[in-house]
């Protein structure tokens, strides 16, 4: 029997492999005897290891038992078979004597080595056990459980293919794994491999390929995959102990211009840094960015309103108007004492209104800056001259959270502190729900309390976007 039987035969013995079962194969060579085992590891996955040994010294007046490799396989209940790639004397004296113990042993003549037969066995033979991707899915009560997604199945031959959507988040410093586990089982699995990349907030379609038993490869990242290296218990560690619901929303910044560059550009930069860590829930985040001054009470200087400058925008899109938006000369504090915080309320009012959005997207706010709003009225307590449209804070901020119920307020404080008094009073409105202040800002976590991303600390696996087993 030539090449291509030995071929046919190494597919099938390797295919029909059990668990503790072998293939045991002794190959005679030009120069040495070779004795090859396959056995399946405890992923049922294929594994060979050969032994080279010295056909002379087997033949120089010795038995076969004085080998321990080659009389385990001679002995052995193993199916056996024989290829013979060369041949002189005295290795027909050994082949004789094995024949003579392993009547059963099927003989192959060939040139091709058995090592790339073998190799091409191995990579085509089924799987045995399921595939699986963890992923981490939100329970009922936020927290996150460990899960599975079927890749592949059991007896699937490779090479094979198959699509799945994910929702990275990984953590600050951290990188987001593709553990793949083979199971027959919820409660019996063995991790296969670990690989690890880099990834933004996001979510991606990948294409996993079964290359080989044992092999899963990643293609649609935008960056390479490398080995893992945390231990699995560090993995499962990091996982949050809740996570939030992420809705799609319509998150608005309102930014204020008056100040210093320096200002401008700590505000413009914070916002940046929280857009870049919102989770776009499948592209339904919307985002729209404002930007507003003070009143200036001054009839020879042109009262700046409130502006909008991107409505319903993308997240990229606002980015790179923020970009240009830091580098802008400060507007003239005609007025230092307010901002016009009572404005952009007024104005989201009537923007709203007549805004087609689903009623079922939340609405974000988030508000940068420093100084109080103007009064609608004259207030003897802080001495601010009141808002020239009579525009009242109050009374708008009551009118959103009754029209939009699940309206969100986050505020981002130039200042370590923010005022305590009267003057802090629409701060701390304006961020009831995310209120963060000084020079270091951690956009994750305010991100998170906003419910525009899962978790602050991050996620070590990946989210799947589809059912799981």
């Amino acid at each position: 029997m030539g090449v291509d039987d030995l071929a046919r035969a190494l597919r099938d013995e390797v295919a029909e492999l059990v668990r503790g079962a072998s293939l045991d194969i002794i190959e005679f060579g030009s120069s040495d005897v070779i004795a090859w085992q396959v056995r399946q590891d405890r992923n049922g996955i294929p594994r060979a290891w050969y032994w080279p040994l010295e056909a002379a010294s087997l033949t120089a007046g010795r038995d076969l038992g004085d080998d321990a490799k080659l009389s385990e396989i001679i002995n052995g209940r193993g199916c056996l078979i024989c290829v013979i790639n060369s041949m002189d004397g005295s290795d027909a004296r050994l082949l004789d004597e094995v024949e003579a113990k392993r009547p059963d042993m099927r003989t192959f003549r060939t040139n091709v080595p058995v090592s790339s037969l073998l190799r091409q066995a191995i990579r085509h033979a089924p799987l045995t056990h399921r595939y699986e991707l963890v992923v981490l899915r939100r329970g009922s009560t936020g927290r996150p459980m460990l899960d599975g997604h079927e890749l592949f199945a059991a007896s699937t031959l490779c090479p094979k293919q198959t699509d799945i959507r994910i929702r990275c988040e990984p953590g600050e410093g951290n990188s987001t794994v593709l553990a793949v586990v083979a199971t027959q089982g919820a409660r019996n699995f063995q991790l296969v491999s670990a690989q690890a990349a880099d990834i933004d907030p996001g979510v991606y379609d990948l294409t996993a390929e079964l290359v080989r038993p044992g092999f899963v490869r990643f293609h649609g990242l935008p960056t390479s995959l490398r080995a893992e290296q945390r231990d699995w218990p560090d993995l499962v560690a990091q996982i949050p102990r809740n996570l939030a619901e992420v809705k799609p929303a319509h998150l608005i910044c309102a930014i204020e211009i008056s100040g210093d560059s320096e200002q401008i550009a700590n505000r413009t930069d914070r916002v940046r840094q929280l857009l870049k860590q919102t989770d776009e829930v499948g592209g339904r985040l919307r985002v729209s960015l404002i930007t507003y001054g003070s009143h200036t009470f001054d009839r020879r200087v042109p009262d700046e309103p409130a502006t909008v400058i991107r409505w319903e925008a993308s997240r990229q899109a606002v980015i790179s108007v923020l970009d240009g938006l830091g580098t802008l000369d400060p507007v003239p504090q005609a007025y230092p004492k307010a901002a016009q915080l009572e404005c952009v309320l007024a104005l989201l009012i009537k923007r709203l209104a007549v805004d087609s959005r689903p009623r079922s997207e939340r609405v974000v706010l988030v508000t940068a800056g420093v100084r109080p709003a103007f009064p609608p009225r004259v207030d003897p307590r802080t001495t601010i001259l009141p808002c020239p449209h009579r525009n009242d804070w109050r009374r708008d901020q009551k009118l959103l959270k009754r029209t939009y119920p699940e309206i969100a307020f986050g505020a981002i404080y130039d200042d370590a502190v923010y005022p305590q008094d009267v003057e802090g009073e629409v701060w701390r409105e304006l961020g009831a729900n995310a209120l963060v202040s000084g020079k270091y800002v951690n956009s994750r976590a305010f991100a998170a309390d906003l419910k525009l991303r899962m978790s602050a600390e991050g996620l070590p696996f990946p989210l799947a976007e589809t059912g799981g087993s």
